[in-house]
């Protein structure tokens, strides 16, 4: 997981604004004012009061997944802690980047710890991520539920952009996965969907086109030299 930063607008997503000036505050102001205006989220008022991970900087990277439509916002905002809550329990009112779970639902909670993580960094909130998928080699691998949970929460409460999602070598038998993975990710999202296949070189000239076609920019998973840190 990568973002989408250096090379332009490669993905042709919608342009966040220019934050200069009183924007940040009049949106925060009109953030705050609509989550007051809705009926009382359990779950955001124990968020309000008990979670470090609560505050401005937080409405803000909601407010830059939505392009700062501020209703949009507020409501993956309320979405985002009632999911956070299924997911990590009582846990989910503790700082995440310092949670370490191994429990059976560990796969969900470790794709929400990521991206947790790669969104501390502001242009990933502006411009969104790039993400290398490394594809099943049997239809009987593919976790219906974790996709459906994955592809909702990106669509309506991650505060995520998503750039780019690239599926590297996907077999043949898989493809029909994969068109259906789309119909669920939706018009919007399915488009960001890309399948490279062939040798490295082939691959690479592949994600030029993005601005991944240098080998250092290629997971080494997939025979480049671009390593994954990750404390989880």
């Amino acid at each position: 997981m990568i973002s989408e930063d250096g090379y332009g607008n490669v993905y042709m997503q919608t342009p966040t604004p220019n934050e200069d000036g009183g924007l940040l505050q009049t949106k925060l102001r009109e953030f705050n004012a609509i989550l007051d205006e809705l009926p009382t989220s359990t779950n955001v008022s124990k968020a309000l009061s008990d979670c470090p991970d609560y505050s401005d900087d937080m409405k803000l990277i909601f407010l830059r997944c939505e392009v700062f439509n501020v209703e949009l916002a507020v409501k993956r905002f309320i979405q985002y802690w009632e999911k956070r809550v299924e997911v990590f329990g009582e846990k989910a009112f503790s700082s995440l980047l310092s949670l370490a779970n191994d429990d059976s639902e560990a796969t969900e909670c470790k794709y929400t710890q990521v991206a947790e993580s790669a969104l501390q960094e502001e242009s990933v909130q502006k411009k969104g991520i790039v993400i290398y998928v490394r594809c099943l080699k049997s239809i009987r691998d593919w976790r219906v539920r974790l996709c459906k949970n994955v592809i909702s929460s990106v669509k309506g409460t991650l505060p995520v952009r998503l750039a780019g999602c690239h599926l590297i070598d996907p077999p043949l038998i898989l493809h029909g996965v994969i068109s259906m993975s789309k119909k669920m990710m939706g018009e919007k999202l399915g488009k960001r969907v890309y399948i490279h296949s062939g040798s490295l070189d082939k691959n690479l000239k592949s994600l030029s086109t993005f601005g991944l076609g240098r080998v250092e920019m290629y997971p080494t998973v997939f025979g480049g030299q671009l390593g994954v840190k990750s404390s989880y």
